[in-house]
């Protein structure tokens, strides 16, 4: 959660820190040594197959998955990887904040969101075509764009969110355009007012 970082609220609107470094806990006595930490970045990708391998079941199609077991995997296998995290277009949620106050400038957060993390640099692109390079190491806190200090690193991490950023939109407006959505049913929107989301 953003909890003024930034200048945000809430889990959305931004791909930074404090919204995808989310810690895995695991409890499986006999399987996962007491006090093993992994420290080197992972990704929800990586989730499926530690489970599985855990349970000690293989999954079908798993040699043509991205992600890797935490727990056999080595280290070095998972540490130079490109990581990538995508977030769309924040959808009703800006209509709810215009419907308490109409006069609420949002469309600095009317955008999807994709970044891609190699070791400690870490590249931030909007649906709308800015872009941001963060290292981690010294500037945990995403304050300070290095971008043209690391050009081969912009070249190099926005190649690999170009299929990512492809499918995603960048705007609401162009979400609500996207043929094929399919329009919600009562029942769902009940639910999503039920949860603040309508």
């Amino acid at each position: 959660e953003n909890l003024g970082d930034h200048g945000l609220l809430s889990h959305v609107f931004s791909l930074h820190q404090s919204l995808v470094h989310v810690p895995l806990l695991l409890v499986a006595p006999e399987r996962v040594p007491a006090g093993t930490v992994v420290t080197e970045p992972v990704s929800l990708v990586d989730v499926a197959p530690t489970l599985e391998g855990l349970a000690g079941i293989g999954a079908a199609g798993a040699e043509g998955r991205r992600g890797r077991s935490l727990m056999t995997s080595p280290p070095e296998a998972r540490a130079d990887r490109v990581l990538v995290a995508e977030h769309p277009p924040p959808g009703p949620i800006l209509d709810i904040l215009l419907a308490n106050d109409p006069h609420l400038d949002l469309t600095g957060f009317d955008r999807s969101w994709a970044a891609a993390r190699e070791g400690s640099l870490k590249l931030v692109v909007d649906g709308l075509g800015s872009s941001a390079l963060f290292d981690l190491a010294s500037d945990p806190d995403e304050m300070r764009d290095v971008a043209r200090e690391h050009p081969e690193a912009v070249a190099r991490l926005s190649a690999a969110l170009a299929e990512p950023l492809a499918h995603l939109p960048p705007t609401r407006a162009r979400a609500a355009e996207a043929p094929g959505a399919a329009p919600l049913d009562a029942a769902t929107r009940e639910r999503l007012h039920a949860l603040g989301y309508m």
